[in-house]
C-alpha cells in the first residue's frame, strides 16, 4: 500500500466508530427538532478525533526523524522496523544484549538464514507486543542490527498506529544504547592503523 493511501486508511479506520457515533447522535438530534447544524455534533467526540489525528501526525513526524519509512509494507502491519549499522562484530552485539544493564531480558535466540534473531522481553510488554532484534554480520568487525517492535499478531480491526508509541520508544532505546556502547568500544579499542 502506498504511503498516502496508508495514512488515509489509518486516519479513517481509527476514527470510524467515533465518526459513526457522531453522525448517529447528530441524526438523532435532527429527528427530534428538525434542525441540523455544527452545534449538533457532540464536542467530546470531535475532540477525541482531533486529538487522535494530531497524535497520528506527531508520530509520523517522529518516525520520519528516526528514519523509519512507513511506505514499506513491513511498517504497515502493526510493527515498526529500523536497521542500524554498527562498528561492532556480531558476537559483541550479542554479548551486549545479554548484559544486565538493559531494561529487557533475552527471551530466545535463534539462528536464521538472515542472521541471529533475538527475542527480547520487557516486564511491561503486554501479551501481544513483540520486540525482536536481528543481528546480521556485515564483515568481521561490522554488523547490521534490525530492531522490530510492535504487535505479534495484528488484527485486521486494529489500526497499525495504535502500537507506534511503545514501538518508537523501544526502537529509540535500543538504537541509543547500542550506539553508546559502539562509541565506548571504539574508544577502548581504537582501530589499528599500520605505520608504513
Amino acid at each position: 500500500m502506498t504511503k498516502p493511501l496508508f495514512i488515509l486508511r489509518e486516519i479513517f479506520w481509527t476514527n470510524l466508530i467515533l465518526i459513526v457515533m457522531m453522525l448517529s447522535l447528530a441524526l438523532w438530534d435532527y429527528s427530534m427538532d428538525d434542525h441540523f447544524g455544527l452545534a449538533d455534533f457532540p464536542w467530546f467526540l470531535t475532540a477525541f478525533i482531533v486529538v487522535d489525528i494530531a497524535s497520528f501526525f506527531y508520530n509520523l513526524y517522529r518516525l520520519k526523524k528516526m528514519g523509519i519509512d512507513i511506505g514499506l509494507p513491513e511498517n504497515q502491519n502493526g510493527s515498526l522496523s529500523k536497521k542500524v549499522s554498527l562498528d561492532l562484530p556480531t558476537q559483541k552485539v550479542l554479548d551486549l544484549l545479554k548484559q544486565n544493564v538493559w531494561k529487557f531480558k533475552t527471551e530466545s535466540k535463534t539462528e536464521t538464514t538472515e542472521g541471529t534473531l533475538v527475542t527480547m522481553k520487557y516486564y511491561r510488554l503486554i501479551w501481544n507486543e513483540k520486540l525482536e532484534i536481528l543481528i546480521k554480520e556485515k564483515n568481521i568487525s561490522e554488523s547490521v542490527v534490525k530492531i522490530t517492535a510492535g504487535y505479534k499478531n495484528h488484527h485486521k480491526l486494529m489500526s497499525a498506529h495504535s502500537s507506534w508509541n511503545s514501538a518508537i520508544r523501544h526502537i529509540a532505546y535500543f538504537e541509543r544504547e547500542l550506539q553508546k556502547r559502539e562509541h565506548l568500544h571504539t574508544d577502548v579499542n581504537p582501530p589499528f592503523i599500520s605505520a608504513t
